[in-house]
């Protein structure tokens, strides 16, 4: 017979008597899976990990005083190479805006990456790895796989990844900032794939958990 098991990553695994992998509840259909194969299971337990997200109140970020959902990377270029955008690039609470310029350039320390057509959810914490941080500020680039521009004039919150001037991170990248009122402790950044060759968007939020 088989028995309930425990829910691990939000879905509940069905295990038997002898405590070995069954099924599961699929979340989409709400119905038990019965008489999975080792694959399966396998697959099952990568599903498990994309449900892995925190329920949560969202909140849009402040750029340049204004509340911005999302950001657009435009790598049209006006008269300079155009750029084509590779992935999305973000730092949360960075110390100043040098520092996260830097990070992103770097690809560390704390950065985040998301490729086009992907999803992150952060929970933040604070150095000892344990307590829950308050989200500031979230800072994000596209980074593209084109040859460093003579400048990126006509072009939007992009930076070529041979780029090696701290000063074009600065000039390129977006700050979007949260009130620390709201009290949000996870990040959530979704980007979209690439379109018109040039372009892809980034949706940044900051959640409020129960």
């Amino acid at each position: 017979m088989p028995i309930d098991g425990r829910i691990m990553n939000q879905v509940r695994f069905i295990f038997d008597e002898s405590g070995r992998i069954i099924g599961y509840r699929n979340p989409v259909t709400d119905a038990d899976e019965l008489a999975l194969t080792a694959a399966q299971v396998q697959a099952v337990q990568a599903m498990a990990a994309v449900y892995d997200y925190q329920p949560a109140t969202w909140h849009a970020g402040e750029l340049n005083s204004v509340i911005t959902p999302s950001i657009t990377a435009d790598g049209d270029l006006t008269s300079a190479t155009d750029q084509l955008p590779l992935k999305w690039l973000a730092v949360i609470n960075a110390d100043d805006d040098v520092a996260a310029a830097q990070a992103l350039m770097d690809g560390g320390p704390n950065v985040i990456e998301i490729l086009p057509g992907a999803q992150v959810q952060k929970p933040v914490y604070a150095e000892d790895g344990i307590t829950p941080e308050v989200i500031e500020r979230i800072y994000a680039v596209c980074i593209s796989s084109s040859a460093v521009p003579a400048d990126y004039t006509g072009g939007a919150f992009i930076l070529s990844d041979l780029d090696v001037a701290i000063a074009s991170a600065l000039a390129n990248m977006a700050r979007l900032d949260f009130s620390s009122g709201l009290g949000a402790t996870v990040a959530r950044l979704i980007a979209t794939p690439v379109y018109n060759t040039h372009y892809t968007q980034l949706s940044v939020a900051a959640g409020v958990t129960a």
